[in-house]
C-alpha cells in the first residue's frame, strides 16, 4: 500500500471539512463567476413575465406559485414592498388589497411575490379602491384568489399604505 497517497488524501479531506464560507467563495471566484451565475439565475428564473421601469419579473421555477423580482434599478422598489407587506400583511383591512411577498434578498435586489393572474380585458376591475393607490392600470394588478390586488407597490410609502382607514375612491383605471 502506497502510504504517500494516503496522508495526501488524508490532508486533502481535513481542508476541506475546515473550510469556512468565505473560503469556499474564494475557491469559486476562481471559476468563471458569470457562467455560475447564469447558470443560477437559470435555475431559478422562469420566461420574464413582466416589466417595468425598475424591475423585471420572472416566473420562480422552485416554487410557480411565486414569482422573482429583479430590481435593477436605485429606487429600492423591491425593498419598499417587502417593508410594506411586513408593516400590512397580518391587518386585514390592508392586506387583502396587496399580493404577498414572501422572502427578500439581503441586497434587496431579489425578491419573492405571490404569483398573480394578470388582470385581461374581460375581468370585472373594481370601481372603487384605496385612495392610497395612485398608478391605477390593469398592469399593476392581478387576481388572487379571485380577487384584484395590487402587485406593484414599490412606490408606495407607509404614510400612503397605513391611512387611519381604509378610504376609498372612484378608480380611474388607464386602459
Amino acid at each position: 500500500m502506497d502510504t504517500n497517497k494516503f496522508i495526501s488524501r488524508n490532508r486533502i479531506t481535513k481542508k476541506y471539512k475546515s473550510v469556512n464560507r468565505e473560503e469556499a467563495i474564494e475557491t469559486i471566484m476562481h471559476y468563471s463567476f458569470r457562467d455560475m451565475g447564469d447558470a443560477l439565475f437559470n435555475y431559478i428564473c422562469g420566461d420574464l413575465i413582466g416589466f417595468g421601469i425598475t424591475r423585471y419579473v420572472f416566473e420562480y421555477k422552485p416554487d410557480p406559485e411565486w414569482v422573482m423580482k429583479i430590481d435593477v434599478s436605485n429606487y429600492f422598489a423591491n425593498i419598499n414592498e417587502w417593508l410594506l407587506w411586513g408593516a400590512i400583511k397580518d391587518d386585514k383591512r390592508y392586506n387583502k388589497w396587496y399580493a404577498p411577498v414572501k422572502d427578500i434578498s439581503a441586497c434587496g435586489k431579489f425578491m419573492l411575490q405571490k404569483y398573480c393572474t394578470p388582470l385581461s380585458d374581460t375581468d370585472n376591475v373594481p370601481k372603487m379602491l384605496p385612495i392610497n393607490f395612485h398608478d391605477i392600470k390593469k398592469e399593476n394588478f392581478g387576481l388572487l384568489d379571485e380577487r384584484v390586488v395590487l402587485i406593484d407597490y414599490g412606490g408606495q410609502t407607509f404614510m400612503d399604505a397605513l391611512p387611519n382607514k381604509i378610504q376609498l375612491k372612484k378608480a380611474n383605471w388607464i386602459l
